[in-house]
């Protein structure tokens, strides 16, 4: 009877350690991707107040979009902050004037997309899922340079792929740990199963 008992302690033991490993690890990841999801909404506010005083900045100076200068200063800017994928420089009246991005797409999509559209399609013989993923996280901001409404937009990755890969790589060591734990449980439980059948055969061994 004790013999039963023991194995069912251990057993119910083993099974609470078990549920609060994969829970604890759950709440780990969800906080990460948390932590990962508030960073972004972070950068995305600061990177979108610098972009815009450069644009404003050189607006005064030059009083055009097209002038070198802004080209190579929004170019310093998306390689400073990798995440971010593309400057669009758009006018309600006027519809695209300036579309900066670190992708070879830039031309294409400049030459592609809807004038005045202010969902960015591209043209209907154009359809890329790519691009509808990437429009849908186009963060904007008006620029107060002109009457006309000038405003700029700053699209992101949602999540850049080094947190996406930190997130993973702490998943995977949460299952090594879990599979370490797993394999010490066993062997201890092993060892003590042994060791109480050996007392217990011995016990018998000396009774009269």
């Amino acid at each position: 009877m004790y013999n039963k008992d023991m194995k069912r302690i251990i057993a119910r033991l083993y099974t609470f350690i078990i549920t609060l490993l994969i829970v604890l690890g759950l709440l780990f990841l969800l906080n990460e991707i948390k932590i990962s999801r508030s960073d972004y909404i972070k950068e995305s506010i600061k990177v979108s107040q610098e972009t815009k005083n450069i644009i404003e900045k050189n607006w005064f100076k030059h009083k055009n979009f097209t002038n070198q200068g802004l080209t190579d200063e929004l170019a310093q800017q998306m390689k400073t902050h990798p995440n971010l994928h593309s400057i669009i420089i758009y006018s309600k009246e006027k519809g695209l004037i300036k579309f900066n991005s670190q992708y070879n797409d830039r031309k294409f999509l400049l030459n592609n997309l809807v004038s005045n559209d202010p969902n960015w399609n591209l043209r209907p013989e154009y359809s890329f899922n790519w691009w509808d993923n990437l429009k849908n996280n186009i963060i904007s901001t008006p620029v107060q340079v002109t009457e006309q409404g000038y405003s700029f937009d700053l699209i992101y990755n949602t999540l850049s792929s080094q947190k996406i890969e930190n997130v993973l790589k702490d998943a995977f060591i949460i299952v090594i740990v879990f599979f370490i734990l797993t394999i010490i449980v066993i062997i201890l439980f092993s060892i003590w199963r042994s060791k109480y059948l050996i007392d217990e055969y011995n016990d018998d061994q000396f009774k009269p």
